[in-house]
């Protein structure tokens, strides 16, 4: 019997059955599991993501290539490099037979990892980067100030660096960063969010009029305001006028 399963087995001489009585059905045990055989899916479609678990199936195979559910999970490890401390991990059944290890990775980073079952290598090696979650804006650092000083008719550039919601900086996902500035009761008037490529972005502000303004930074439906004033820049006296004086 070279597949486990239920067969029946049938003969006939010059076409016709002969019957086999009691043996007409028979069943073919598994044979050992072989970890050369058995494999890893899960980690072409997984796009690893702080905090946001993944999951990895080992199909187990016997020396003759036939699926085998006689996997125990007490046998599985999964070890990763340079740091086991990067994931949080954890091996089950499913009712059905299927082992599941269940990947939640804790920090941002790369790494290679490698599955194990009873100490035979069954994955060597893979490797995996860890990116950072989806940006939040309430995490993100705006500048240094808690309220922004802008001098009338001087720009002012603000730095802006996008971090996830564990403050780690991320260097995607502000594709849909927009700003706007709104200075006293006049309407906002849209900013140009300039994207460095490193995890920052910055956006420069230009007010002729002074008076207090807010700046608002919106991604999707998440929106981030700070505030701040605009001063009198320093008296030129190339620019002032002196008016009659009347003796």
């Amino acid at each position: 019997v070279l597949e486990s399963g239920m067969h029946s087995l049938s003969a006939s001489v010059d076409g016709a059955d002969v019957s086999m009585g009691p043996l007409r059905s028979l069943t073919g045990l598994p044979c050992a599991l072989s970890p050369a055989a058995c494999s890893v899916l899960g980690l072409a479609q997984c796009e690893p993501t702080v905090n946001m678990p993944f999951q990895l199936q080992v199909v187990g195979r016997d020396t003759l290539g036939n699926p085998s559910s006689a996997i125990d999970p007490e046998n599985i490890s999964i070890a990763f490099q340079p740091n086991q401390d990067m994931f949080r991990t954890q091996v089950s059944k499913t009712p059905d037979g299927r082992i599941l290890i269940s990947c939640t990775p804790l920090t941002v980073g790369l790494c290679t990892v490698s599955v194990f079952m009873n100490h035979a290598c069954i994955l060597g090696g893979a490797p995996l980067t860890v990116i950072a979650g989806p940006l939040s804006l309430q995490n993100s650092v705006l500048g240094d100030e808690t309220r922004f000083e802008v001098i009338a008719g001087e720009p002012r550039m603000i730095v802006f660096q996008a971090r996830d919601a564990d403050s780690h900086v991320i260097r995607v996902g502000g594709a849909g960063l927009t700003g706007t500035v709104r200075v006293g009761s006049l309407s906002p008037q849209l900013l140009e969010v300039i994207d460095c490529k490193d995890g920052t972005y910055h956006v420069t502000l230009e007010l002729t009029l002074q008076a207090s303004f807010t700046l608002s930074l919106k991604c999707g439906s998440s929106v981030r305001e700070v505030e701040g004033d605009c001063f009198a820049g320093p008296t030129c006296a190339s620019v002032c006028t002196l008016r009659g004086i009347e003796f």
